[in-house]
């Protein structure tokens, strides 16, 4: 997470001018043409401390993209809301007729003898 910050050589209290500041002075040296390497790891550093959103994100999910802003979220809360969610109506009228959820008969133990 701070290895972003070392690379661009800022402090991670620097302000998004100081690290956009920094960038550009990093990729002035390291042109694509004379060090692709070098220029892929600049920017891929810059784009993930550029700004507050970006450095939040990087700080709670670390390197983990998502093609979607709201994906990370849903994928953090996915199986909580999954295991909290109200039963259907037709869920609770199935369970009443001694159905399961697929709709398959449950079998009634009855009581111990």
């Amino acid at each position: 997470m701070f290895t972003n910050y070392r690379i661009l050589g800022v402090t991670e209290s620097a302000s998004d001018q100081e690290i956009r500041k920094a960038y550009l002075e990093k990729i002035r040296e390291h042109t694509p043409e004379k060090d692709p390497d070098r220029f892929r790891i600049f920017s891929e550093s810059y784009d993930s401390i550029k700004d507050q959103r970006s450095r939040i994100h990087n700080r709670l999910f670390g390197s983990y993209k998502f093609r979607d802003g709201d994906m990370g979220l849903d994928f953090i809360t996915g199986e909580i809301s999954l295991e909290r969610r109200r039963p259907t109506l037709k869920e609770i009228l199935a369970a009443e007729r001694g159905k399961g959820p697929a709709g398959r008969a449950v079998r009634d133990w009855g009581k111990a003898k």
